[in-house]
């Protein structure tokens, strides 16, 4: 199976994403909400989600088609 550019990216993306959330969230299952450190580091995964999906749409080209050549 041949993936193409757009695919790629697509994937690279959302693993990105989902991967952040999931370690985010990971931490929070097993420390719980008491620890200061973990309100913290849902504050800091907030804007890290943001830069992850400024930087998806980098990847994308801010709404250019991707041409396969």
């Amino acid at each position: 199976m041949k993936f193409d550019r757009e695919s790629i990216q697509l994937i690279l993306a959302v693993s990105l994403i989902v991967g952040t959330i999931g370690i985010v969230g990971s931490y929070v299952v097993t420390a719980g909400f008491e620890d200061d450190l973990v309100i913290e580091i849902v504050k800091e995964a907030k804007t890290l989600l943001v830069m992850g999906v400024g930087a998806a749409l980098a990847i994308f080209g801010l709404g250019r088609t991707v041409k396969n050549n």
